[in-house]
């Protein structure tokens, strides 16, 4: 069966399931039990997740806060306990001690939804929060986790984490966030690492089998046709592409799948992979983190640094900075436990590295109609546009 067929079979399968969840309005008690949505979630539910180690401590009340929506349904939560609970509130993580005052939780409750996140990633960010997050310690600036589950059946999940607003005062970057130098080097530390913790870890292949490969990951998405999007938002992003690079539009897909079998001849390390701005997050202090590890794998540290670089900074700052900052990754992921890079080496996995950037962002601009939106069309633009430009400044078409 062909990988479009079985698309189209699940989505059928889901789209009756989603219909019996609608009817018959089902509700989860135990953390067992993975919630189809958000009104699903009872105070019983929470109390077991969130407080089972802790002796006559309840969930007593649930209050919806803020929402959005992309590839996943994301909603904060304010929670009320009963009196021995309001004695364990802290506003600090939940890994220090402190029961939350409140929640940020991703949910599937959509088709578009489940078949997106449901391919994988779901195993994959549950994994991060469960088993991989606490391994880089308090000072790693991303989101501790409180709990995360999944039905492979069903393809309903929950990650339930840190809501960073509440503990660190954070706010996302969006395309007019301008980060400063000082901010782009916590940037590059914080990749470095990640990817020093887990250089060329056994476990990656071992112990932590689910995670998937850059080339496995993009396998996964081939019945959404990513060849086909990708090709009509080159031509619809004509007008933030340099000329150069559009009139040589249709070498950048043979570019992009070369830089993919790069991954196969690299060394390994853990990627968060989806490192444009809008998943960092500057804390009320101004410090620079990493939210949403819906995308995890296994890759060679120069995809996150590619994308990190060309879609975080501006096309005047990546310019100025990008051969400094490339630079300090080099020293700081020695530091970190990782390989000792050659800055020519360095240079030229970083440049062959732009593609994974821009096919993150092409077929988010036009897309499958099984997949949801995922951001808005200005962000797309905007993301293409120092994608491309970094690709076309740095000739990297040449360089794969």
């Amino acid at each position: 069966m062909s990988g479009l067929v079985q698309l189209l079979a699940s989505a059928a399968r889901l789209s009756a399931l989603l219909v019996w969840e609608r009817c018959s309005n089902p509700k989860v008690w135990r953390a067992g039990e993975t919630p189809p949505n958000e009104r699903a979630l009872t105070a019983e539910w929470f109390t077991d997740v969130l407080c089972s180690d802790r002796p006559g401590v309840e969930v007593t009340g649930i209050e919806r806060g803020t929402a959005s929506s992309g590839t996943t349904v994301r909603r904060q939560f304010r929670l009320t306990y009963n009196a021995r609970g309001e004695e364990q509130v802290s506003a600090e993580l939940g890994q220090r001690g402190g029961l939350p005052r409140s929640v940020f939780a991703k949910l599937t409750p959509t088709l578009r939804a489940r078949l997106a996140y449901g391919s994988g990633a779901m195993v994959d960010e549950s994994l991060f929060l469960n088993a991989l997050r606490p391994q880089l310690g308090p000072a790693f600036e991303a989101p501790w986790g409180y709990f995360a589950s999944y039905d492979l059946r069903t393809c309903r999940s929950i990650q339930m984490m840190e809501d960073l607003v509440a503990t660190r005062d954070a706010s996302f970057g969006t395309p007019a966030t301008q980060i400063s130098r000082a901010q782009a080097e916590e940037v590059i530390t914080t990749l470095a690492t990640l990817h020093g913790t887990f250089n060329r870890d056994p476990r990656l292949d071992t112990r932590y089998t689910t995670l998937r490969t850059v080339g496995q990951w993009y396998r996964s998405a081939e019945p959404f046709r990513l060849d086909k999007y990708h090709g009509l938002a080159m031509n619809k992003a004509a007008h933030v592409i340099p000329p150069r690079l559009h009139r040589r539009r249709a070498e950048t897909w043979p570019a992009f799948m070369r830089s993919v079998a790069r991954h196969a001849e690299l060394p390994q390390t853990l990627l968060h992979s989806d490192v444009h701005l809008g998943n960092w997050y500057m804390t009320g202090d101004g410090h620079m983190g990493l939210g949403d590890w819906g995308c995890v794998m296994k890759g060679n540290w120069a995809r996150d640094v590619a994308y990190a670089l060309s879609g975080t900074l501006t096309v005047e700052n990546r310019r100025a900075w990008e051969r400094d900052l490339i630079s300090l990754y080099i020293e700081a992921v020695r530091v970190a436990g990782g390989d000792d890079l050659s800055f020519d080496n360095a240079w030229l996995l970083y440049r062959q590295q732009l593609f994974q950037g821009l096919l993150m962002w092409t077929p988010t601009l036009c897309h499958s109609p099984l997949l949801p939106d995922m951001q808005p069309e200005h962000v797309a633009l905007e993301m293409i546009k120092r994608t491309a430009t970094a690709i076309d400044d740095l000739d990297a078409l040449d360089a794969v």
